[in-house]
């Protein structure tokens, strides 16, 4: 069965990516559909795609969950690195973020750039444990080595601020250029502003740069500012 099951996938794929000339999702789900259960961790988790977009199968934050679950406990790095996203923000489960500490944590480890910059975000807000920001700086450069957009600003707002890590504002100021080369509107904001704060230096102008804002909900030493959404529909699906 394991070869029906393979070509069940292969036939979702062509149609989910239109390499027969058009992208036909109601055949896509079909034939992904076939595949996953027939236990196909691939099929499962861009049949999970497929539902959590709503393309060519009805919206369902629950059977998106059901399908990348079952992935997931198969070893489905990219499952594991989409559920550990639901549980944290409880889309379709109950938020738990032990749970999605969990899932980003394997995921993270098996170098997937998203779930490592996802991980970061959740040790810097402290929500699953005390704030770690030493440990949410060290994933942010694993995802930020491989240019993760949203870990490329963050790792400059640390460094900005000595979150974490020493003080060093060349190389936020670095970071934060890679991450608005990537469209993080918020760096190309903070990059300015740095710049600006560098121009008053040499003016001999008294320019104080915004403190971070505090995350009341993480305690003193947890920083919150404007993330990305990692989960917009449509940009950020990379696995239908």
């Amino acid at each position: 069965m394991a070869g029906t099951a393979d070509a069940q996938f292969s036939l979702g794929v062509q149609h989910l990516e239109g390499m027969q000339g058009t992208r036909n999702f109601g055949e896509a789900a079909r034939w992904l559909a076939l595949s996953a259960q027939q236990g196909h961790p691939g099929a499962q988790t861009r049949l999970a795609g497929l539902y959590e977009a709503g393309w060519g199968v009805p919206h369902s934050f629950e059977l998106a969950v059901r399908w990348l679950t079952a992935a997931a406990e198969q070893g489905h790095v990219e499952a594991q690195a989409r559920l550990g996203d639901f549980y944290l923000e409880g889309w379709g489960v109950r938020q738990d973020h032990a749970l999605a500490l969990h899932w980003l944590q394997l995921a993270a480890d098996a170098g997937h750039p998203t779930a490592q910059a996802d991980l970061g975000r959740l040790l810097e807000k402290g929500a699953a444990q005390p704030a770690r920001l030493a440990s949410a700086v060290t994933w942010y450069r694993r995802a930020a080595e491989q240019r993760q957009p949203d870990a490329l600003y963050r790792l400059g707002h640390m460094l900005q601020h000595g979150l974490g890590t020493q003080q060093n504002l060349a190389e936020a100021a670095r970071y934060y250029h890679l991450a608005a080369e990537l469209g993080i509107s918020e760096a190309e904001a903070a990059l300015a502003a740095l710049e600006l704060a560098s121009l008053s230096d040499e003016e001999g102008t008294d320019y104080v740069a915004p403190p971070p804002i505090v995350d009341p909900a993480g305690g003193a030493s947890a920083v919150s500012t404007p993330q990305s959404d990692h989960c917009q529909l449509g940009h950020h699906v990379p696995y239908v």
